[in-house]
């Protein structure tokens, strides 16, 4: 059934788009079968190993439909490059789990050190990008993609284990005239990632002014407070902690009063922020023609939305295919979260790991919807497997892979 799903989007896309060359037609099929068959080699080791990989069809089939909006506005090499590189992430994330190496708790603590290090760097290595800095060199080496990679695991490495801050000296605490209480210290984990919260919303909102950053980061940190803190105090104290650091933060920043504007008083925004303004404009404007079918692959006008296939792509999924496609596609992203944070999983290491995968891929899409259709602010964060983003789209595919191992050690404990 996914098979012939991908099958069917990629000759639509191909039927649809007539501007593209014999040679575009080409790698638009090629990057199809290269989808085909690691559905069908996902299929055989699910039947092989008796697990569930409804989540890795739904990945497969909405990297189909991002394949069939990159192809209408992008070069058609360009779409099979990101494909050919989906893939190895899937791979690379499949060994990464085999091998145990997410487990370490090396690897843990690198990647909750990598965090703020990749932003440093890309601050002083990096290239300005709409007045950001999250990427190296021409193809963003290092970007949002390469921290949600490592966010999971970092949560995971903070979270897992009870560290506690022991006051050896004082244990007590006097509450009277002869009477003394335990005074139970909170884990030194959660100032950890409490910690991580505040120094990556800091270096993100502040230092390379790229705030969709912190909502990803931040944002799903804070949350997993209210998860796995000890205690309801703990919960209480560490998340609103960590959202006021991130508030506070986002407040300092211009881009953030700017979309701020926009959601607010479009009219004004366009007198101001032109640039950031028209997008938004254009699509209100435009939005009641779209009808239940869309106007066709490629009708979105790029000369007034030239980012189409990153952060507008659920805009030119919309206009190119129609509100019911859109729909399903959403659904889609919903199930798909919903089926992650269903996993069985065998220790709570790797649940913290699960949650946190669903909890970037919730808030990404959000945003992401949301901002675009006007109800919320516009963040800059592109859809998982929807929008364009090598980096990105090759991070959520190694998270993948190391969900079927994480997954399929689960599932084989509750059997």
């Amino acid at each position: 059934m996914t098979e012939l799903t991908i099958l069917l989007i990629g000759c639509w896309a191909g039927v649809s788009v007539k501007a593209k060359s014999l040679a575009g037609i080409f790698y638009l099929a090629l990057a199809t079968l290269i989808l085909i068959i690691m559905a069908t080699l996902i299929e055989i080791y699910a039947c092989y190993k008796d697990c569930d990989v409804t989540y890795l069809h739904i990945a497969f089939i909405l990297s189909a439909i991002g394949m069939m909006l990159q192809y209408s506005y992008n070069s058609p090499r360009a779409v099979l490059t990101e494909v050919i590189i989906e893939m190895a992430g899937l791979l690379l994330g499949v060994i990464f789990g085999l091998t145990g190496l997410y487990r370490k708790r090396l690897i843990g603590l690198l990647c909750f050190l990598g965090i703020p290090l990749a932003l440093i760097l890309t601050r002083i290595l990096g290239k300005e990008v709409n007045g950001s800095y999250l990427s190296i060199y021409k193809e963003s080496v290092i970007t949002l993609g390469c921290l949600m990679l490592m966010a999971p695991i970092a949560a995971g490495y903070c979270l897992s284990r009870d560290v506690e801050l022991t006051n050896r000296k004082r244990p007590w605490k006097k509450l009277g005239e002869g009477s003394l209480k335990r005074v139970d210290a909170l884990p030194l984990n959660h100032y950890l990632l409490l910690g991580l919260i505040l120094i990556v919303a800091f270096l993100a909102g502040v230092i390379n002014n790229e705030y969709g950053t912190v909502i990803v980061i931040s944002g799903m940190n804070a949350i997993m407070f209210l998860l796995y803190g000890r205690n309801m105090q703990s919960k209480i104290r560490f998340s609103l902690a960590g959202l006021a650091g991130i508030i506070a933060v986002l407040g300092t920043s211009v881009k953030v009063r700017n979309r701020l504007l926009i959601f607010i008083n479009i009219q004004k925004a366009m007198e101001q922020i032109p640039w950031d303004a028209a997008p938004v404009l254009y699509l209100q404007e435009n939005i009641h023609h779209i009808g239940l079918y869309g106007a066709g692959n490629g009708a979105l006008e790029q000369d007034i939305i030239q980012n189409v296939t990153t952060d507008y792509a659920i805009a030119g999924i919309l206009y190119g295919n129609g509100l019911i496609f859109t729909i399903l596609a959403i659904t889609l992203i919903v199930l798909l979260i919903k089926n992650v944070w269903n996993s069985n999983v065998s220790t709570k290491y790797e649940r913290i790991v699960v949650d946190s995968i669903g909890l970037i891929l919730f808030i990404m899409t959000l945003f992401a919807v949301s901002g675009v259709l006007g109800s919320f602010l516009l963040s800059g964060i592109g859809i998982p497997f929807l929008s364009q983003g090598k980096s990105m789209n090759m991070a959520m595919y190694v998270l993948m892979g190391l969900l079927i191992v994480i997954r399929g050690k689960g599932e084989s404990l509750h059997a």
